[in-house]
C-alpha cells in the first residue's frame, strides 16, 4: 500500500515573524486612528455615545471654566492627552493604548498584545462593540501577502539547490 506523500514542515524564522507582528501592530494602529475596528469587515467604530465625554475630550480632558477663557485643570487620571478629535471613535486620547501595544514573535508564531492597564480598555472596547486587538480581512490579506513573499523567496532558494533522487 502506497503512503501518501507529506509536505515538508516549513519553519518561518523568528526574525520574519517579528517583522509580521510589527506590521500587524502598525495596521491595527493605522486603522484605529481612522476609526476602523478589526472586526472581519473592518466596520467603523461609530460615534461616542456620551455627549459629556465628547465635550471633555474636545477640551483635552480639562475642567471647564465659566468666566475666563483659561483652561481648567486636568481631570484626575488623565496625564497629557494627545488627541481631542471627537468626530470618530479612535481610542487615542492619551496615546498609550495604541502606542504601548507590544509585538513579539518566535518560530511560526507572532502576537500583538496590550499590557497592564490598557488591557481593560481593550475589553471595554469589545463591550462597546469595537474590536481592537485582532485583524480585519483586509489586514489579514496584507499579512498573507507578506508571508507569501517570504515563502516565494524560500522556494526560489530551494529550487536552485541540487536535487538528488534515489531510485530503488
Amino acid at each position: 500500500m502506497a503512503t501518501k506523500p507529506t509536505a515538508p514542515k516549513i519553519e518561518i524564522p523568528a526574525r520574519i515573524m517579528e517583522q509580521v507582528s510589527v506590521k500587524e501592530r502598525q495596521l491595527i494602529r493605522r486603522d484605529a486612528l481612522k476609526g476602523i475596528d478589526q472586526s472581519p469587515h473592518g466596520a467603523s467604530m461609530g460615534q461616542y455615545k456620551s455627549e459629556q465625554y465628547k465635550k471633555y475630550k474636545q477640551n483635552y480632558m480639562r475642567r471647564f471654566t465659566n468666566r475666563t477663557g483659561a483652561k481648567g485643570t486636568l481631570l484626575k487620571g488623565y496625564v497629557s492627552p494627545k488627541s481631542n478629535e471627537t468626530g470618530i471613535k479612535n481610542y487615542y486620547l492619551t496615546g498609550r493604548l495604541l502606542n504601548d501595544t507590544l509585538a513579539t514573535a518566535k518560530i511560526n508564531e507572532c502576537m500583538v498584545f496590550c499590557q497592564n492597564k490598557d488591557r481593560g480598555k481593550v475589553l471595554g472596547a469589545i463591550d462597546n462593540g469595537d474590536v481592537l486587538m485582532s485583524l480585519n480581512n483586509a489586514n489579514i490579506n496584507t499579512i498573507k501577502i507578506m508571508l507569501i513573499q517570504y515563502m516565494n523567496k524560500q522556494v526560489d532558494k530551494w529550487a536552485r539547490e541540487d536535487l538528488n533522487l534515489v531510485i530503488g
